[in-house]
């Protein structure tokens, strides 16, 4: 799968997507910093699922119609660098053995909960 995970994503969740063999392309690696509504264009231009850890991107797809190619948002109330990758790869099981076309979606996902809205 291909992937755009934002600045705030660390960068060992980026390290455990690659590691997994997703094309994972990561807003902390470039020079410049970009503003979020740019973030979900270049996502959906390169046609990569964003996967932000802050909320401001709801009210940009739903409020401000920016078109996406999906997003994960992971809302983990554990803070650990373990919890995000669980969190994370419950939503990649879940979209492959259900064959959730993550670019339809906009996803929270929680520790209890995963849900899905479509964009």
């Amino acid at each position: 799968m291909k992937f755009l995970a934002d600045e705030n994503v660390d960068a060992g969740v980026v390290a455990y997507l690659r590691a997994c063999g997703h094309d994972v392309a990561y807003a902390a690696e470039t020079p410049a910093r970009t503003n979020d509504a740019l973030l979900l264009e270049t996502a959906a231009r390169e046609r990569r699922t964003l996967i932000p850890f802050d909320r401001d991107f709801g009210e940009l797809v739903f409020l401000r119609k920016i078109k996406t190619h999906g997003v994960i948002y992971i809302r983990s109330r554990d803070e650990s660098l373990e919890a995000k990758i669980a969190v994370l790869s419950s939503v990649l099981d879940k979209a492959m053995k259900e064959r959730i076309p993550l670019k339809e979606f906009f996803i929270v996902a929680t520790e209890d909960k995963i849900r899905k809205r479509r964009r």
